[in-house]
């Protein structure tokens, strides 16, 4: 079996929710990323679980597209948990605004969380942030008001 490429990012989705992860993907290949997606990348004639695992390890992070849909599915569940163990930068992108299932609220805890819910596509910008560590979940006003100076600053004139 040929050694697996390394990619920036595996992407884990439910198959009922393909049309959105292959759009994902495509909008991430766009701005200079490699992706890992199933089943585009997977080699005829090899053993499938094999080649996700090496593609979960090679690659720097995972993207769940997380939904109703993937929280019902083992294979995801089993994805994550295995990003989760190799310590991989976890991005959640959930794409119909459910809540995270028991199964998945542990490993998820601490992984960056997207809500694509209203307008999945309108995200795709905060994902590819994320991946180039410039996102800010919370973008500071352009015409910020001056900050408030604290008890000790009053206090000691700094």
């Amino acid at each position: 079996m040929p050694k697996p490429k390394n990619r920036d990012i595996y992407i884990s989705y439910s198959t009922k929710d393909s049309e959105i992860a292959m759009d994902v993907c495509s909008f991430l290949e766009s701005n200079g990323k490699t992706c890992w997606i199933a089943p585009r990348d997977l080699l005829i004639g090899s053993y499938y679980l094999n080649q996700i695992n090496d593609a979960i390890m090679n690659a720097n992070t995972f993207l769940l597209i997380y939904s109703r849909n993937s929280s019902q599915s083992k294979y995801v569940e089993n994805e994550t948990h295995r990003a989760f163990s190799l310590e991989k930068q976890i991005i959640t992108f959930n794409i119909d605004g459910s809540e995270l299932s028991k199964d998945f609220k542990f490993t998820l805890m601490n992984s960056h969380m997207l809500d694509g819910s209203n307008n999945p596509k309108n995200s795709y910008g905060s994902i590819l942030d994320i991946i180039n560590n410039k996102y800010d979940p919370k973008p500071e006003k352009s015409e910020s008001k001056p900050k408030k100076k604290g008890f000790m600053s009053r206090l000691f004139g700094r």
